[in-house]
């Protein structure tokens, strides 16, 4: 075969790689809201890669937590996945969730529950900033109180982050446990939402975690188990 010929074979499907790469890379980035279920209750689910599902990419629709949510709670429910990828609560550098478009529209999106999870982005070195961290968590969950819409608020505390040498650029499971987790419960005090603890439920279980940081199709349901248990205590979340 000659070379030109091999370069007419690998040039297209090079290209058709690189275009599949690149839809990946922006549904992953700057992906559209994923609605689940067709029930009365909206249940809106905010946060970074790990609400997004990131883990399971390619099979969000079954096995992002919000799906096994929706198979647990019953027909009563529409869970709205609000999930950016690589995101952060603190207003810095090019990644804050809030400045993106789905962070605006999760801005002002209106329902009977709020899923919060954000803070796994934040725990990175070069980012970490205690008091402003908890300023905005605050600021953000007493927006979303005199919204007036919501019945039931859950803040969730991250998972275990499986990486024991982050650097200065990585998700920094220290930091999650010993600042985030009680920054967050502080705020659920003060705030008087329910808290649900993932750092906790996640902390043994490094199986559901193939990349160290995001969960796979065990571990989000686990952590749907897990809120489940909490939902199901409310009035409005009984299941079906």
């Amino acid at each position: 075969m000659t070379a030109s010929k091999l370069a007419g074979i690998i040039l297209p499907f090079a290209l058709l790689l690189l275009g599949m790469a690149a839809y990946i890379y922006k549904s992953i980035m700057w992906p559209k809201v994923m609605k689940i279920g067709s029930g009365p209750i909206h249940v809106s689910c905010v946060g970074d890669s790990i609400t997004f599902g990131q883990g399971v990419f390619m099979h969000r629709k079954q096995w992002s937590y919000q799906a096994f949510l929706s198979g647990l709670l019953g027909e009563k429910y529409t869970f709205f996945n609000y999930g950016l990828s690589n995101r952060t609560l603190l207003p810095v550098g090019n990644d804050h969730y809030f400045s993106e478009k789905i962070g605006r529209t999760a801005w002002n999106t209106r329902a009977d529950i709020l899923i919060f999870m954000l803070g796994t982005n934040d725990s990175k070195l070069i980012l970490w900033d205690e008091a402003r961290f908890e300023k905005e968590y605050m600021d953000v969950i007493e927006h979303y109180q005199q919204m007036g819409c919501f019945k039931q608020i859950y803040i969730m505390i991250p998972p275990k982050v499986f990486d024991d040498r982050p650097g200065k650029k990585g998700c920094n499971t220290w930091i999650i446990e010993k600042n985030i987790a009680p920054v967050i419960r502080r705020v659920a005090e003060a705030c008087a939402v329910e808290l649900i603890d993932l750092y906790t439920l996640t902390s043994c279980h490094r199986e559901w975690f193939p990349d160290k940081l995001h969960p796979n199709k065990d571990g989000n349901r686990a952590i749907a188990e897990e809120i489940a248990k909490h939902m199901q205590s409310n009035d409005i979340a009984r299941p079906v």
